[in-house]
C-alpha cells in the first residue's frame, strides 16, 4: 500500500499539479480489450486511497469510484470535466509517439529515480522487467517491461 501511495504523490509531483489549482481529477482507463474512456471527478476535498489492488477516489460530495489500478493508464489535473471515450490517437499514444523520439526520465513503480533515457526504446532495453513511470516533457505515462 505505501508503494502504491508513493507512486501517486510521485505522479502528482512529476506532472507540477495541486489538485487545489484545478477543479477535477482526469482518468483515462483502458480496461483489456476495450476502447480507452476518460472520465472526471471533483478534486476539492477528493480523498485517493488504495484498497485491495484498486484506486478509491472519495470527493468531499457525490459518489465514490473505485478503478482497478491496473487499468489506470494516465491521471492529471485539469479545469475541466472529461469523459467518454477516447478517439484514436488516444492521449496516451501521443505520449508514446513523442517519447520515441525525446529523451525521457523513468521512475519505478516505488517512485525511485531509473535514470534519463535518450527514447522510449532506449529505456525499455536497459529496464528489467516491471511497471515503471515514463516522463517526458509535461507528461507522463504507465508502461509495462516484459
Amino acid at each position: 500500500m505505501r508503494k502504491f501511495l508513493m507512486t501517486m504523490m510521485l505522479s502528482v509531483s512529476i506532472l507540477g499539479a495541486k489538485a487545489g489549482d484545478y477543479d477535477y481529477l482526469v482518468l483515462v482507463s483502458q480496461p483489456s480489450g476495450s476502447a480507452a474512456t476518460l472520465s472526471s471527478i471533483a478534486s476539492n476535498g477528493l480523498t485517493i486511497t488504495f484498497v485491495n489492488g484498486n484506486i478509491v477516489l472519495t470527493p468531499a460530495e457525490g459518489d465514490v469510484k473505485s478503478l482497478p489500478i491496473d487499468e489506470l493508464q494516465m491521471m492529471y489535473f485539469s479545469d475541466t470535466a472529461e469523459g467518454g471515450e477516447i478517439v484514436t490517437p488516444t492521449i496516451i499514444e501521443e505520449a508514446l509517439a513523442e517519447m520515441e523520439s525525446q529523451p525521457v526520465e523513468v521512475y519505478s513503480a516505488d517512485g525511485s529515480y531509473c535514470g534519463r533515457f535518450d527514447n522510449l526504446k532506449a529505456a525499455q532495453d536497459a529496464l528489467q522487467r516491471g511497471v515503471y513511470l515514463v516522463k517526458n516533457n509535461e507528461k507522463t505515462v504507465k508502461i509495462t517491461v516484459k
